[in-house]
């Protein structure tokens, strides 16, 4: 039996160069969980890009590689994706767990997260976030977030 060592070394050295780019293409893409909450919403609501109808949700934030965080909205019944959200812009945070609704005509829009238990809050729409404060005869509208345990 005749071998090609030059073709058989060729080989494992592709091999070897697409084993270790999938390793860490792997390692840099795979989410880690960091936090997960539940929340219930008896009206629609727009987070994001996302319109997000009437009804209980669990949500998770994901650590995407070193720098991105998403936050994962997942219908509790049926286990649908709902949403992916960005991440972006976090503040320090006092208070109890809410989502924090403002107004854009007659649609309610997500324009802070405030996690307790986390001592943050995340702001998802800077612009309305910043007139519900100066605002402060409105009571803010918000949905409560109950840490969940798995």
């Amino acid at each position: 039996m005749n071998f090609d060592h030059a073709k058989i070394g060729t080989k494992v050295t592709v091999l070897a160069a697409l084993v270790l780019m999938a390793g860490l293409f792997a390692g840099t893409t795979q989410a880690q969980t960091t936090y997960r909450g539940k929340f219930t919403v008896d009206h629609s609501i727009r987070w994001g890009k996302a319109q997000i109808p009437a009804g209980e949700y669990r949500f998770a934030f994901e650590a995407i590689g070193s720098t991105s965080l998403m936050a994962r909205v997942v219908n509790a019944k049926t286990g649908e994706n709902v949403a992916l959200i960005p991440c972006s812009f976090v503040a320090d945070s006092q208070g109890n767990s809410v989502l924090i609704l403002g107004r854009r005509g007659e649609q309610y829009v997500v324009h802070t997260l405030r996690l307790r238990e986390l001592g943050e809050s995340f702001v998802f729409d800077p612009e309305l976030a910043s007139r519900q404060t100066r605002e402060e005869a409105k009571q803010a509208d918000t949905v409560p977030v109950i840490l969940a345990k798995n």
